[in-house]
Order: C-alpha cells, then sequence, then structure tokens
C-alpha cells in the first residue's frame, strides 16, 4: 500500500504519508493507536488501523459509521438540544436481568418538553408548540401538516394524569380516527369533533350494560347532585327523617341516563321520596305531569336529559 503513496515520513514508529488526495497515519503492525495516555483498551483494538481516544473528542461535522455503534453499558449518548436539557440514548444494565435500550430526558417545563416524535423533514422545521403541557416523557407520532398527533404517554398530559395510554390531539374541528383494523370493511371508531361523540362505522355488540352499584345521594333543600347513573335517594335528614320532595337533580348533561330509588321502604310518613313533575332546569318532566312517589326500596325511576331537564322513560311502583 505503501507504494502507492508519494510522500512518506516516519517518527517514533508513526508513518505519515500522502498520495496527493489523502494524508494516512500508520502505527506498527498489530499495535492500535492511542492519543492521550489516560488509558488502555477494554476491547479488541489490535491494529496499526485502529484508534483509541482517552480524552474528550469534538467533531464540527458529520459523522458517519460504516459498522455498528457500540455503547458501552451504563455509558450514554448525549443529544444537545440547547437549553442544559439533554435527551439521552444508552444501554441500561443495572438489573442484570434487564438489559434494554433507554432514551431519556430531563423532566418537561415551560420551554422543554420531553417527546420523542416522529415525522416527515417539513415537521422538524413546524412550531411544535401543541405539545406543551406534556410534562413525562412521550412516544409521538405527527402528521405532514405538524397540526395533530398521536402519543404514547405513560404520564401527565396537558397537565392531566392519564396513566399509560394514548393521547390524540387533533387540528381545530378535525375528527380523530381512533382505531382502524385492516380487516375486511375496515371497521374504525372515530370520534366526531362537530357532533362531540364517538362514532363507529360498523355495528358493536354489546352482551351486557352494567351501571354499577348504586351511589346514596342526600336531599338537601329538595335538590341532589348527580355523580353517575344509578342514585339511592335518601330524605333530608337521613334516613328515617320526614318524608321529602325531590325537585331538582343538578350535574346533568344532555343524553345523560338517570336512574333513581328510595334507599328503604318509607312507613309512616318516613323516608319516602316524592319526585315533583316540574319545567326548568335541572327538573323532572314527569309522564302526564304526574308526581312519582317513591316508597318501597324497589321503585324505580328512569329518565334521560335533554339539555335542560330531566324527562321521564319508565317508572316502576312496587309499593
Amino acid at each position: 500500500m505503501l507504494g502507492e503513496l508519494l510522500v512518506t515520513k516516519s517518527f517514533g514508529g508513526l508513518i505519515f504519508a500522502n498520495d496527493g488526495t489523502k494524508t494516512t497515519i500508520l502505527g506498527i503492525a498489530g499495535d492500535y493507536i492511542r492519543i492521550g495516555d489516560a488509558g488502555t483498551t477494554a476491547h479488541s483494538l489490535n491494529s496499526e488501523d485502529d484508534l483509541m481516544v482517552t480524552g474528550e473528542l469534538e467533531v464540527k461535522g458529520t459523522v458517519f459509521f460504516d459498522d455498528p455503534l457500540y455503547l458501552i453499558p451504563s455509558k450514554q449518548i448525549v443529544l444537545d438540544s440547547g437549553g442544559g436539557q439533554y435527551p439521552r440514548l444508552f444501554g441500561h444494565n443495572y438489573d442484570v436481568d434487564a438489559k434494554m435500550l433507554m432514551v431519556t430526558f430531563d423532566s418537561g417545563g415551560v420551554t422543554y418538553v420531553p417527546v420523542m416524535a416522529v415525522g416527515d423533514t417539513t415537521s422538524r422545521v413546524a412550531d411544535l408548540g401543541f405539545y406543551d403541557g406534556i410534562t413525562e416523557p412521550a412516544i409521538s407520532a405527527i402528521n405532514s401538516a405538524a397540526d395533530a398527533y398521536v402519543a404514547l404517554d405513560a404520564g401527565d398530559v396537558n397537565g392531566s394524569p392519564v396513566g399509560v395510554g394514548l393521547y390524540f390531539k387533533a387540528a381545530t374541528d378535525e375528527d380523530i380516527n381512533l382505531l382502524k383494523l385492516s380487516v375486511a370493511g375496515t371497521p374504525t371508531i372515530i370520534w366526531d369533533e362537530s357532533e362531540d361523540l364517538f362514532s363507529w362505522s360498523h355495528g358493536i355488540d354489546v352482551p351486557k350494560i352494567s351501571y354499577g352499584a348504586e351511589v346514596d345521594l342526600t336531599i338537601s333543600s329538595g335538590v341532589i347532585a348527580v355523580t353517575k347513573t344509578y342514585h339511592s335517594i335518601i330524605v333530608d335528614g337521613g334516613a328515617g327523617s320526614a318524608d321529602d320532595d325531590l325537585v331538582t337533580a343538578t350535574g346533568g348533561s344532555e343524553g345523560d341516563i338517570l336512574i333513581l330509588k328510595p334507599n328503604v321502604t318509607a312507613s309512616d310518613s318516613i323516608d319516602q321520596v316524592t319526585v315533583k313533575d316540574g319545567t326548568g332546569a335541572n327538573t323532572f318532566i314527569l309522564a302526564g305531569a304526574a308526581d312519582f312517589i317513591m316508597d318501597h326500596v324497589d321503585d324505580r325511576l328512569t329518565c334521560i336529559h335533554n339539555g335542560t331537564e330531566w324527562v321521564e322513560l319508565t317508572r316502576s311502583s312496587n309499593s
């Protein structure tokens, strides 16, 4: 090889040669070249083509690797994103039974979002401010318009604890395809932004619907505040108090279902609940404008919210 070189000089066993297009540095055959003296190789450097740098190495330009880049366990590659907060790539072997590759981020804040995003080259230069509010590490896929994304998050999203799951961020007034299956008919679950509800491209087989156990609510000045679908009503003053009227139920919105029952069977003007027919916000529009007296523990009243009042669907009197 040296016969091809035009200029050759030797210094202490090192050969420096130049052929007009490149300069070659060669050591003694079988020995690696070391720059610095802070250590020796812990690997398989054993050729004059091998190089070890025992200190810091700064490269102002592109680095090419034609063969695998080996990362020593517990060491890391730091990606400088500015501001003193750096994503890091490292091999994790602190647990001998769990060796893995990890990407870590500093905690998020006002000017730093711990997201690993996958997108096209146009997304790279877009304003990604809609990631603001993500404070714990997330993996995200962003669309080419850089105005919508889906993220797999293990903590808080937009300040709200969501556990582990998918978070969808859509552009303004844009529907979201939450699930699309690559099978016959391409069944899809969609969030319809204009209708503010979920829609399905195919029918759904629901074997049963459970509203869970009843939750007790005590009437206060004729009012209850609903928190779920199925409630047991206690008269003002608690069980064993005088009969009471239920006039309004707050906390509902259009389309909500409400099922009511008395907490106990009434006796001698005690514990009887009368649901009053009425009009106006959070009142009850009852069949035939007739109040419903619930005096047996098995009585039921089912209503649906019309956006203003609770409209009776069915009643069951079992006294």
